[in-house]
């Protein structure tokens, strides 16, 4: 049983996905292995119950796990053919409701890097800077989907921490906890996450320029980027091709 780190944050189930993906990624847990029973993951996370089951639930969305009742969680045997497929077929049934919620992120992310170029604080650019820094340096390595995910996670986040304003703060961290299994399928696409990374290099330049206007056009490009990416991924016609 690996040891998992005790979590102490409001975002707890998105935190529990995120290790027990990694260890399904590294192999700790492989294929046809049987999770720990939820009670165990309880305890080693120092979560609640429905933190819990809500983080199995988002790993069985994206394909990389069977729930079976009355015998556990179980890593899927099939997990590169199956989790691209499970993943599209899951946001094309969630098609108007993603669409809505990107939509508003749109409108709270625009205003975060407006404000943050308003604001100009120098710790949180700094930050900003960092933040971009990571998510190109684990692109360039390949690093694995997860590490991606997490580290452009932090990107937007840290981006809606430099605006100074609470309310996209708060409003930014619930929408990213909605949107785990669309960021997955939009950043697995070979190509795409060189297309984020100049995509983020062009807010933050905005940003760090005191421009309000240009990163608000940076973010809603970005953002439009993503809407277009996810409509692309889901068509039934759907090929992979490189950047």
């Amino acid at each position: 049983m690996p040891v998992f780190s005790s979590i102490n944050s409001t975002s707890r189930s998105q935190l529990v996905r995120e290790q027990l993906e990694q260890a399904i990624e590294s192999g700790i847990f492989g294929p046809g292995a049987r999770l720990p029973p939820e009670r165990e993951l309880v305890e080693q996370f120092g979560v609640s119950r429905v933190s819990v089951r809500e983080a199995l639930r988002s790993l069985e969305v994206l394909g990389l796990i069977n729930v079976v009742a009355g015998r556990g969680c179980f890593v899927r045997g099939d997990l590169v053919e199956n989790r691209d497929r499970t993943v599209r077929q899951w946001l094309s049934s969630h098609s108007a409701e993603l669409a809505d919620l990107l939509k508003v992120r749109a409108a709270i992310e625009m205003l975060g890097a407006e404000e943050a170029a308003r604001r100009r604080d120098a710790s949180w650019l700094a930050e900003l800077e960092e933040a971009h820094h990571a998510f190109a340096t684990a692109v360039e390595q390949s690093a694995p989907l997860s590490e991606l995910v997490q580290r452009d996670v932090r990107f937007h986040e840290t981006l809606a921490d430099a605006s100074g304003n609470a309310l996209v703060v708060e409003l930014t961290r619930q929408l990213n906890s909605y949107l785990v299994e669309a960021r997955q399928l939009t950043m697995a696409p070979p190509g795409r996450p060189n297309r984020s990374v100049r995509e983020h290099r062009a807010i933050v330049a905005a940003v760090l320029a005191g421009d309000e206007k240009a990163a608000a056009r940076a973010m809603r490009n970005h953002v439009k980027a993503v809407q277009t990416a996810m409509a692309k991924f889901t068509s039934p016609d759907w090929e992979e091709a490189d950047d």
